[in-house]
């Protein structure tokens, strides 16, 4: 009988699937080595910095471990520090347990009516507080409900701070002036003249009548430099608001339901007033401008951590953000102005070639720049700040617009060398698939097969090309089944499109689960899969801007409640929101001009999230322990209506 032998095939030798289990395994370890390493950084907060004398300048610098505890006993050899990329000698290392290092607190107590009998176990804790500071230490007593009232100035003298706060009683009128506390208390303790100051802040409850707003407060406690560490009692308080006080000033976020665990929260907060470091550092071989960038970087044994803030070498300093001078502006981009002065900020004024485009009288400083409104060819944009002081300071860049800039050149052909490397591995991951199924390796035999007789044969059916893996449609976001109100598109590529909106939060972004996708190719801009999430609350919208990891640090993030009639910019696309079958309800806090319309993608500070498994900012246990509660302060939630009412954002469950 005639036979006939197919052609020889090729299968993988042992050795070589032992090879690639073996590989397989030490990238595994590895890998997990260092998701081990990188779970335990250190945190490194910059609590404030003077430089009054350039060779003896001094940072305050707070280090945690992964549980938010001080670390002690760091030497200088440990601390590296920058001051815009240039190293800093570090001369001396000195810690706030050192008796002779003085510190001067603000103690700033809530008490509004709602406080009711809870006021006497503050005052105790606040007393037990005090004890704790060291003979060198000045404290001040700030008292506030609907006004704000410094009953004691910064004082050595223990038994007056004490006699202040043993005076303290319950207003009774309602309302709580939270935000101008905050600022007053902020700028007195910048007004001591000690390189280490702090604010300790305790409230129960919502702001109700502050003439400031919220930001203009967060922007005055990071501009000074003065930690400010929030305590939050009962379920009332503003949470949202006390937290990101504490993370833009340095300082650290606590909160108790009940006032058995205040004692616990303000020994927590002097536990970390005595950690603190002083580094002590030579500046003045350094050229510097006014407003520069402080970077520390701590090492530990096996573990690292770094944490950067703007600085200010003199009183008063303007730093243009999110632009360097050369660059070159092909886009519409937003222009931040950061202010950082040991006075008030009366006004800020951006220009572009000395013509004014914005005038702003209240943070955020910032103005949207179109470069097609202006011609190709170098542009000076300014930023010209005036405070209480009447003191002036600019800031400016020189931009591009048109032409092609040399690092424009270096990004584009970066960009295509990383794709074409990543071209060429996904080619050789597709042909070294095709070879394994094809078959690889040794020479072996083909088994024998007989011969077929000759004959008429059947056509064979077709087989349908098989897949590696199953497409699946994505699911499609639905709109809401009832909606509250809408959103129109005033300006962009989607201009004159609707779409509804209620209680429940739909997503903005050019992601396929976004109900509001915005197409990246029409506006030349990067928006991510989801940009911002926005939903319908007592007849206002809330809009949370979320936070994006980038290769520099985490950017956007943050909150904006608008009224009906009121617009907002996300990427390539303007919206204003209407409310369905309702009036707009009235604000008194509105400014007599119209507003610019607000970019909710960079109209926050960016700042990088907090390490993953520290609550509240990183604090100590002792510090973010919430004391039980007991029957008798479940019944006192009932206290002062005025202080439930919040103008600050609270997000949803």
């Amino acid at each position: 009988m005639l036979q006939r032998q197919q052609p020889a095939t090729r299968v993988r030798p042992r050795w070589a699937n032992k090879l690639w289990l073996l590989c397989a395994v030490v990238v595994a370890l590895v890998a997990a080595t260092t998701v081990r390493a990188q779970e335990e950084p250190l945190t490194v907060e910059l609590a404030g910095f003077s430089a009054d004398d350039p060779a003896a300048a001094q940072a305050v610098v707070t280090v945690l471990d992964e549980d938010g505890r001080p670390i002690a006993d760091l030497t200088g050899e440990q601390f590296q520090v920058q001051l815009d990329g240039s190293a800093v000698p570090v001369t001396a290392v000195s810690q706030g347990v050192d008796g002779s290092l003085g510190i001067a607190v603000v103690l700033a107590l809530d008490v509004s009516n709602s406080m009711g009998d809870t006021l006497e176990q503050a005052k105790t804790a606040a007393l037990r507080f005090l004890d704790g500071l060291g003979p060198e230490d000045n404290v001040a007593v700030v008292a506030f409900a609907r006004t704000v009232d410094v009953r004691q100035g910064f004082t050595q003298d223990r038994a007056a701070a004490g006699a202040a706060i043993e005076g303290l009683t319950v207003s009774t009128v309602g309302g709580t002036a939270l935000y101008q506390a905050t600022a007053d208390s902020v700028r007195l303790a910048a007004d001591s003249g000690n390189s280490r100051r702090a604010v300790v802040l305790l409230s129960d409850g919502m702001d109700v009548d502050s003439p400031i707003p919220p930001a203009e407060v967060l922007s005055t406690a990071e501009s000074l430099g003065v930690p400010v560490f929030t305590i939050g009692l009962g379920a009332d308080v503003d949470a949202d608001y006390l937290q990101e006080l504490a993370q833009v000033s340095g300082g650290e976020f606590a909160a108790t339901p009940s006032p058995e665990g205040l004692d616990d929260l303000y020994q927590a907060a002097g536990e970390l007033l005595r950690g603190q470091y002083i580094l002590s550092l030579d500046t003045a071989g350094l050229a510097l401008e006014a407003g520069a960038t402080l970077q520390v970087e701590v090492t530990a044994g096996e573990r690292t951590g770094s944490g950067e803030r703007a600085i200010c070498l003199q009183r008063t300093c303007v730093i243009l953000s999110d632009i360097t001078s050369g660059e070159r502006l092909d886009a519409v981009r937003t222009i931040v102005a950061q202010v950082i002065s040991a006075d008030a900020v009366v006004s800020v004024t951006f220009l572009v070639d000395g013509e004014p485009v914005a005038e702003l009288s209240e943070p955020p400083y910032q103005f949207t720049f179109d470069p097609a409104a202006f011609a190709e060819g170098e542009h000076t944009l300014e930023a010209k700040a005036t405070t209480a002081a009447e003191e002036t300071v600019t800031a400016n860049v020189t931009v591009r617009i048109g032409g092609e800039s040399g690092s424009g050149m270096i990004t584009v052909l970066l960009a295509g060398a990383v794709f074409l490397v990543v071209t060429l591995v996904a080619m050789l991951m597709v042909l070294r698939l095709r070879r394994h199924r094809s078959g690889g390796g040794e020479e072996r035999p083909a088994p024998v097969i007989p011969r077929v007789p000759e004959g008429p044969a059947e056509p064979a059916e077709p087989k349908a090309p098989r897949q590696l893996w199953e497409e699946r449609p994505p699911a499609l976001p639905q709109p809401p089944k009832e909606p509250l109100g809408r959103l129109h598109v005033v300006s962009g590529p989607q201009a004159g499109q609707t779409f509804p909106v209620a209680a429940a939060p739909i997503s903005i972004g050019s992601g396929h689960r976004c109900l509001i996708r915005l197409p990246e190719e029409e506006s030349g801009e990067e928006i991510a899969p989801e940009e911002a999430r926005v939903w319908i609350r007592d007849s206002h919208l809330m809009v949370h801007a979320l936070t994006h990891l980038t290769p520099t640090g985490a950017v956007g993030g943050g909150w904006s409640i608008l009224d009906p009639g009121e617009v907002f910019t996300i990427g390539p696309c303007t919206f204003k929101f209407e409310l369905d079958g309702q009036d707009a309800p009235q604000r008194t806090d509105e400014p007599e001009t119209p507003a610019e319309v607000p970019d909710i993608l960079r109209s926050e500070q960016e700042s990088p999230p907090a390490p993953s498994g520290v609550r509240s900012s990183g604090y100590p246990e002792a510090f973010l322990r919430s004391a039980p509660s007991t029957p008798e302060d479940e019944t006192a939630q009932d206290a002062d209506a005025d202080d439930s009412a919040s103008s600050y954002p609270q997000p949803e469950a």
